[in-house]
């Protein structure tokens, strides 16, 4: 499956980085990235727009994480092994133990290079190739 033919969903509140990712990820012909500063718009999205793959920021930590747990029950329309990233300005020990509950793919500690999200981006990517091959 060719990169541009998947569609993620990027939920971050800080418009700065949301339109730097989304305009990196055209130059670069990276998967298409829909974008969202809200966890409940994001939510709406989620429940009528199927997305191969999610990163999501933790800036709305309760309901980042009861939107991801949505996901992983099958209540949404995506898939509910979809890849997700999550991004987060600190992590602890119990955040850390929830992410891998919730089989979250990375997690990106804020800040973070433009270049280790397009890794991570085409890390996702591949991931979702991968599970639709198997």
């Amino acid at each position: 499956m060719p990169l541009r033919a998947l569609n993620l969903l990027l939920v971050e509140p800080q418009s700065m980085v949301r339109s730097t990712v989304v305009a990196v990820a055209r130059e670069l012909r990276l998967p298409r990235i829909d974008d969202t500063s809200s966890v409940e718009v994001a939510r709406q999205r989620l429940a009528t727009t199927r997305y191969d793959g999610l990163l999501l920021s933790l800036d709305e930590q309760a309901p980042a994480i009861a939107l991801l747990e949505r996901l992983r029950a099958g209540e949404l329309v995506s898939p509910a092994d979809a890849p997700v990233v999550v991004m987060a300005a600190r992590c602890d020990t119990g955040l850390a133990l929830t992410l891998k509950q919730l089989e979250v793919s990375r997690l990106l500690i804020k800040p973070f290079k433009v270049k280790t999200l397009v890794e991570t981006i085409e890390a996702l990517a591949e991931q979702v190739v991968q599970r639709e091959t198997a």
